[in-house]
């Protein structure tokens, strides 16, 4: 599993920066949705050779790679192609302690600047840290500690629903996931009511359960747009909000049991 050899002609891979306890369930649940390649750049040497169940078991060997080395490192980051890279993942370092969060952030910082394109996906440890990041490139922040402690609230008053959100956040082909895709040309000036009637009579096999609209402020810095409120998330629409009309930019929020084709809706 542990090779350094791989090539640098990589694209539309995922990185992974840093190891912790989530990185089996991580890069088994990525290519338990196909073959994607996932690149592992670890951090220390010793942590991941004393952490066996830290490794993946269900993979494989032509889709999982590891490196080590800095993320810091301008040279690490070359040669795990971050500048094609589709994704990059920053999980907390266990060796910085209460300092992961800040360290996170500039490891996030440094790959938007290498990559203004690729989607970042940092792993926050302190909630009270969320407010720091609003105005930087970050694309998603995941708190652990917000989404345990909201499922464990609905669990109570909804006793079984923490299965269903495990069946959709899962990426097996034998579940159905929820997929979020940007509307393509055919629907734009069309609204959720028209795009929900077109799946029904046309028989299409995915459910739209609702919309995103993302506001946009352009950062000249970099040439990249921020996503600040970062979005208005409209589930399950209700009265006049079935008739907003899909704009560019704007996006669904669609249950199917493989990526959803948009152009089939008519």
């Amino acid at each position: 599993m542990e090779r350094e050899d791989f090539s640098r002609n990589l694209k539309e891979h995922i990185i992974i920066c840093n190891c912790n306890e989530k990185v089996k369930n991580i890069v088994e649940e990525i290519h338990s949705s196909g073959d994607i390649i996932v690149v592992l750049i670890v951090q220390d040497r010793e942590l991941w050779e004393k952490n066996s169940d830290w490794h993946p078991i269900k993979y494989s060997k032509k889709h999982f790679f590891t490196t080590f080395g800095s993320p810091f490192n301008p040279e690490t980051l070359y040669s795990v192609s971050i500048e094609s890279a589709k994704a990059a993942v920053i999980l907390a370092d266990p060796l910085e302690g209460e300092h992961a969060d800040a360290v996170s952030t500039l490891v996030a910082l440094n790959i938007e600047y290498k990559n203004p394109r690729v989607h970042t996906v940092m792993e926050l440890l302190h909630s009270m840290n969320r407010e720091h990041l609003n105005s930087m490139n970050v694309d998603e922040v995941v708190c652990l500690g917000d989404i345990s402690e909201k499922l464990i609230a609905q669990s109570c008053i909804s006793p079984g629903i923490k299965n269903i959100f495990k069946n959709l956040m899962s990426a097996s082909k034998e579940t159905p996931q929820i997929f979020i895709p940007e509307i393509t040309e055919n629907l734009l000036e069309k609204n959720y009511k028209e795009c929900v009637k077109s799946i029904i009579l046309n028989n299409i096999p995915f459910i739209i359960i609702g919309y995103i609209h993302f506001k946009e402020i352009n950062n000249s810095k970099i040439g990249k747009f921020l996503i600040t409120d970062p979005k208005i998330i409209v589930i399950n629409p209700i009265g006049e909000q079935k008739n907003y009309q899909l704009k560019k930019g704007d996006k669904l929020i669609i249950i199917s049991h493989k990526q959803p084709d948009l152009n089939s809706i008519i």
